[in-house]
């Protein structure tokens, strides 16, 4: 049985009836990461460890993932060994990594732009740089045209209908002039901190 406390449930937004057993936990962590995290919890349980300290993707109540450190150890066993209680805090270092990725990403980018043989690997570095930063599965990269259009040059993550549509967008189009205004703007699938605009939820892809 796992018992947390108010504060971490508020962290993970997990409602009280769950998450009460560690298999409910298991579930949650992200699939790279699940059986490194067992393997260390259970060395700590086992008594193999004396303390347990791992970093790890959590899938929160809302949808969103989280990245968390846990610590703990063993305080409790029977006559034969077996658990029978541990201890532990969990602590959000979801920036802390995001921070990290940014860096290296600078780093390797900056490496690729002294080091790319032609354009064309350029642009296949930029599209890859900016789709490896989190919550990103997909976009483009456009170049602008002599006309002041904007032609799509490398793309992932984006399906083929959408692509037809925006593949080339012209100087009068309206997506052009969000493009020169220098705003983010996109509808959201639902409601949150990185939704800039949240009266376009659920509106026509921008």
């Amino acid at each position: 049985e796992v018992n947390c406390s108010l504060t971490l449930r508020e962290l993970l937004q997990m409602p009280a009836d769950q998450m009460k057993r560690l298999s409910d936990w298991n579930e949650r962590i992200h699939p790279d990461d699940r059986a490194r995290v067992i393997e260390r919890r259970d060395a700590a349980l086992s008594g193999r460890e004396p303390n347990y300290e791992v970093q790890y993707r959590f899938l929160r109540h809302d949808g969103h993932w989280r990245w968390i450190e846990s610590r703990g150890r063993l305080v409790a066993h029977d006559n034969d060994g077996r658990p029978l209680q541990a201890i532990g805090v969990a602590s959000d270092i979801t920036l802390q990594k995001h921070h990290e990725e940014l860096l290296r990403l600078q780093s390797e980018f900056a490496r690729l732009a002294g080091e790319a043989a032609d354009r064309d690997a350029l642009y296949d570095g930029i599209i890859a740089t900016a789709l490896a930063l989190p919550d990103l599965d997909g976009g483009g990269l456009y170049l602008r045209e002599a006309d002041g259009g904007y032609r799509l040059i490398r793309h992932r993550g984006l399906s083929a209908d959408f692509v037809s549509t925006i593949g080339y967008l012209s100087q009068d189009s309206s997506q052009v002039r969000l493009v020169e205004r220098g705003e983010q703007q996109y509808s959201c699938r639902r409601a949150g901190p990185s939704c800039t605009h949240p009266e376009m939820l659920l509106e026509p892809a921008v």
